[in-house]
């Protein structure tokens, strides 16, 4: 076992999800990302995030299951916040649009070669492999990733899991245990893809297998769905560099009778007409278990009461628990005796002079 332990034991909650699965599946200098996330091109970080929590929460596969265009859906979306919620990424694409986030992208070598040639055609800049079958090497001569340009070799790509927590272990924080699968560089050929000038068998000339790990993670106190989990170092090795990060998305299911409002905690109470004219007291649902809550007299049907500081605590912050009142005279069957002093008290309040202080 491998335990992470990120910020003096809480793990830091961040707005910054897996690098893209496949940059180059955008159109270069595109508007794609944005628009799958229904924005216009420019947005700021901000707003990317609070497009992405919105289209997450209503796309994700496990409020979706078999439904393969949400699926599909919450992916590109998943890709599109990847880049635009990273300033460093954003500002690459919104520059040089997709090019700009393949593995060893060179700036300063993007830039010299258009320079240099005076119309430049960034889909010919692709590192090893792809656009037109282009390899750097036969140009430039055999080198390590961009080394020939000052770069360092490109590092293994981030992966992207979903956790799923119980409401209560993402209110009071946890331990989760995870285990996956991450690209590991070749113990036979250490990441080179061949030995002595033979494809390695090993990996099957990748430089790369794939390797069960396992580890510890510690949610903070506050978790909600959508929520993502850097992990950094934690992702696929590079087959020269360091490693990629590993990226939880949390889900957190719901609680049977409380609703959340980010901090805050909501929850319903019905009581009777005499107990909305006269007042009560009731008992609900807390965190921490049963509360009594004081409902006054004269309280009118939608009304919600503020019970202060019993709602999630989340970094340094706490929230409320609000509770509606209903009024629900429904199921309520009144003998004989009842029905008069019903109408009775009926009669007496309808000449009962209103108090006009």
């Amino acid at each position: 076992d491998d335990p992470v332990d990120l910020h003096s034991g809480v793990a830091s909650l961040v707005a910054d999800p897996h690098a893209a699965r496949n940059p180059r599946s955008a159109t270069p200098m595109s508007n794609e990302y944005y628009s799958d996330l229904g924005l216009k091109r420019g947005a700021t970080v901000e707003e990317v995030k609070k497009a992405y929590r919105k289209l997450a929460r209503e796309l994700h596969p496990d409020v979706n299951p078999g439904d393969a265009a949400a699926e599909e859906r919450f992916k590109r979306v998943s890709e599109a916040y990847a880049v635009l919620s990273d300033p460093k990424k954003k500002n690459l694409f919104d520059r040089y649009g997709a090019e700009g986030l393949r593995e060893g992208f060179d700036a300063r070598a993007y830039e010299r070669m258009r320079s240099a040639s005076g119309h430049f055609d960034p889909s010919s800049f692709t590192g090893f492999e792809g656009g037109f079958g282009v390899d750097l090497g036969d140009l430039f001569g055999h080198f390590d990733g961009f080394s020939a340009f000052g770069g360092a070799p490109p590092r293994g790509r981030d992966l992207d899991m979903t956790l799923r927590l119980s409401f209560e272990d993402a209110v009071e924080g946890t331990e989760a245990r995870i285990n996956y699968q991450r690209p590991t560089r070749c113990a036979v050929c250490t990441g080179e893809a061949s030995v002595a000038g033979v494809p390695c068998k090993k990996c099957g000339a990748r430089g790369l297998t794939e390797r069960s790990r396992t580890l510890t993670v510690k949610i903070p106190k506050g978790a909600a769905s959508g929520d993502r989990i850097r992990l950094r170092g934690k992702g696929g090795d590079g087959r020269k560099a360091g490693a990629g990060d590993l990226l939880l998305t949390l889900l957190v299911e719901d609680h049977p009778t409380l609703k959340r409002e980010g901090i805050d905690l909501a929850a319903q109470v019905r009581i009777g007409p005499i107990d909305a004219m006269l007042g009560t007291r009731v008992a609900i649902d807390g965190l921490a278990g049963s509360l009594r809550v004081t409902v006054p007299p004269g309280v009118s049907s939608g009304k919600k009461l503020r019970l202060s500081g019993q709602g999630i605590r989340r970094g340094k912050k706490t929230g409320d628990l609000l509770v509606e009142v209903t009024i629900d005279a429904s199921g309520i069957e009144l003998s004989e005796r009842a029905r008069g002093l019903a109408e009775q008290l009926r009669d007496e309040l309808a000449r009962e002079p209103v108090d006009s202080d």
